[in-house]
């Protein structure tokens, strides 16, 4: 039977989580795609997250690529919980996660009163709402004029690969995020 060193088998893994002083990089994607993606559903996570990965962390760097070069997206997956993956990851995860979680959001989406007709219905709307722009929960349903829970629709729809989390109306802590079309 073969010994092995626990102090190397630590160090490996820190290195390849980015969490030793030599390993520590300022590429965002990199380090995303070393550690099989940074948790985001608590708003702050990924920014602490990052912070003791890389060298010279600004906040601003992870908007950019999530926001505006659309390099890393937010989708629900793994323990169904909110993650931010690489966009060559992102269908993978997708397509190995979304029967359970549709399924459940399918079935949130019926326990606040909507029905297959009625979910067609409003989701068409909501993208056509959305093309071009981004909105939060509030100014959709505002739009729409109902008083229907159309967190339940935007949650199904994102976890059916229509919708994509955009960026937080009120800044890197805040937990209401906008929407927009996935493309």
């Amino acid at each position: 039977m073969k010994n092995f060193n626990l102090n190397a088998i630590n160090r490996l893994v820190l290195l390849k989580q980015h969490l030793t002083d030599d390993s520590k990089t300022d590429d965002i994607i990199q380090i995303v795609k070393d550690t099989g993606g940074l948790h985001a559903t608590s708003a702050t996570g990924p920014y602490l997250s990052l912070f003791v990965r890389t060298r010279n962390f600004v906040k601003e760097y992870l908007d950019e690529e999530l926001y505006v070069k659309r390099n890393l997206g937010k989708i629900r997956c793994m323990r169904g919980t909110l993650h931010i993956l690489t966009k060559e990851l992102i269908p993978i995860a997708y397509t190995a996660t979304k029967e359970t979680w549709e399924k459940l959001s399918k079935r949130y989406a019926e326990f606040r009163g909507f029905s297959s007709e009625k979910y067609t219905e409003v989701s068409k709307s909501i993208l056509n709402i959305l093309k071009g722009r981004e909105m939060t929960a509030s100014e959709i349903k505002k739009t729409l004029k109902t008083q229907l829970d159309v967190s339940a629709i935007l949650y199904l729809m994102c976890d059916q690969g229509l919708l994509v989390r955009s960026r937080p109306k009120k800044g890197w802590k805040d937990r209401n995020h906008k929407y927009s079309l996935f493309h």
